[in-house]
């Protein structure tokens, strides 16, 4: 997956979702690092989409037209 400027939303829409299932009760965060506010919470063996990385790596998510980020790490999401 190629890297996008957070700041660029034009960029994202190039991505394609991926389908990724959740490896554990996860709270996504509304911004791309830790103590970030919260932003949506899913439930071990949900369904989210990854739509892009931000520049430090972590994944930008989405439920719905909800977005969230999670670090990039197969302990939180793997591929469906």
């Amino acid at each position: 997956m190629k890297s996008f400027d957070s700041n660029d939303f034009t960029s994202l829409f190039v991505y394609l979702a991926h389908q990724h299932v959740c490896q554990a009760d996860l709270l996504l965060r509304a911004d791309d690092r830790w103590g970030g506010a919260p932003s949506f919470y899913r439930q071990k063996g949900d369904v989210i989409n990854v739509v892009g990385r931000s520049k430090n790596g972590w994944l930008k998510c989405t439920l719905g037209t909800r977005y969230g980020y999670l670090p990039n790490s197969t302990r939180y999401l793997k591929e469906k």
